[in-house]
């Protein structure tokens, strides 16, 4: 039986600057817009794409200016519909150098069926992704972090907000999640998953300059909460310009992964 994952679909909503929202209840998918075009950051499960495509024209953009479709990781709630996007918009799909294999060839790799996966239509990646890399398209500017341990090649993307007239150093992290370190995960692990390089990865993102911080999961960064307090509130300050979430989120989650990683080597 195909592992179930519970989530629904959901509205569409802006986040700051040229930045909005286009996942569901579980996994988040991310559009950074310009006239010159558009970034979409991951694909979510299988089935999503149609969904994505309509959130996307419902908040009034064409999913044809799509330019690129960036990867944070191969997992299938990621990847699920990067083949159906690629198809419907043309776009380049980029991912960690390190993950193309799984992204190419999900289908084929050991130990998917064990774990009960969602079956996921293999993608070609057009462009592999490096450390300092930059996707540019007119005034969007995503600086490439190689962030693994989640997955062999997870990735992160580093880019700046403009809010009230102010600019704040922002960045998209591609690969939080002890998930992956689980029993069963670690007895069949298909991406690449490293607890040791998971946290190396974050010890080195406290160095990084971050007061807006995005997640692939909406409960990792508390997205539905800030945009709560966005609707409801008059300040002037984005909820969304957090340095001091990321701050402590990254401190706790640090000790858990090591504690974590304790267990794992008794």
């Amino acid at each position: 039986m195909v592992k179930k994952f519970d989530y629904e679909q959901r509205e569409p909503f802006k986040i700051i600057d040229n930045i909005f929202y286009v996942g569901s209840t579980f996994v988040s998918c991310w559009l950074f817009t310009s006239k010159d075009g558009h970034v979409l950051v991951d694909t979510g499960l299988p089935g999503d794409g149609t969904y994505i495509a309509k959130h996307i024209e419902q908040l009034g953009f064409s999913v044809g200016d799509i330019k690129y479709i960036l990867v944070t990781h191969p997992h299938v709630d990621h990847i699920g519909s990067l083949a159906y996007l690629k198809e419907r918009t043309g776009a380049i799909v980029c991912a960690g150098k390190r993950d193309v294999f799984f992204i190419e060839n999900d289908n084929k790799v050991v130990g998917s069926d064990v774990l009960e996966l969602p079956e996921v239509e293999p993608c070609k990646v057009d462009r592999m992704l490096r450390e300092g890399d930059r996707i540019e398209v007119g005034p969007i500017s995503l600086r490439i972090y190689e962030t693994p341990g989640h997955s062999a090649g997870a990735t992160s993307f580093g880019f700046q907000v403009s809010d009230q007239g102010k600019e704040y150093a922002a960045i998209l992290y591609g690969g939080f999640g002890v998930n992956v370190f689980d029993r069963e995960n670690r007895k069949h692990n298909v991406y690449g998953a490293n607890i040791d390089m998971y946290i190396a990865s974050l010890e080195r993102a406290k160095n990084f300059d971050v007061d807006l911080w995005l997640t692939g999961h909406w409960f990792f960064d508390r997205t539905f909460e800030k945009l709560e307090i966005m609707e409801q509130q008059n300040e002037i300050i984005n909820p969304f310009i957090d340095p001091d979430g990321w701050n402590s989120f990254l401190t706790n989650h640090i000790n858990e992964a090591k504690e974590l990683r304790k267990e794992i080597s008794v």
